[in-house]
C-alpha cells in the first residue's frame, strides 16, 4: 500500500485520476460508511441526490470525494457537526469517468 514514501523517491502518476464521487459519509474514509440519499432527482444532463445528515454521528460528518474511475484514492474531510443536509449536484464531466460536482451543505 501506498502511504507517504520518503523523500527520495519521486512520486509519478501516468494518467489523472479525475473527481469520480462526492458524497458525505459516517465517519473517517477508512470505515467505507458512505450513507444513502435520501432523494435522488436526474434530468438529462444532471442528477442531484440529497443526504440528510440529522441524528447521532459519533465518529462524525465527514465529505468524501473519490477519484478515479474505480475510486482508487479517496480525499475526506470532517465536516461541522451542525451541518443537516448536503444536497450533492453533479453531471459528467469532459474526460472520461470524470464528474463535476456542486455540494451546498447546510
Amino acid at each position: 500500500m501506498l502511504t507517504a514514501p520518503g523523500p527520495e523517491w519521486k512520486p509519478f502518476v501516468s494518467s489523472p485520476l479525475y473527481l469520480s464521487s462526492a458524497a458525505p459519509s459516517d465517519g473517517p474514509s477508512e470505515r467505507l460508511g458512505v450513507l444513502r440519499e435520501d432523494k435522488y432527482t436526474q434530468t438529462k444532463t444532471s442528477w442531484t441526490r440529497r443526504y440528510s445528515l440529522k441524528g447521532g454521528y459519533p465518529e462524525g460528518k465527514w465529505l468524501r470525494c473519490d477519484y478515479g474511475v474505480l475510486g482508487e484514492a479517496s480525499l475526506a474531510k470532517r465536516l461541522p457537526d451542525e451541518i443537516q443536509e448536503c444536497p450533492v449536484t453533479g453531471k459528467k464531466g469532459s474526460h472520461a469517468g470524470e464528474t463535476q460536482v456542486e455540494l451546498r451543505c447546510l
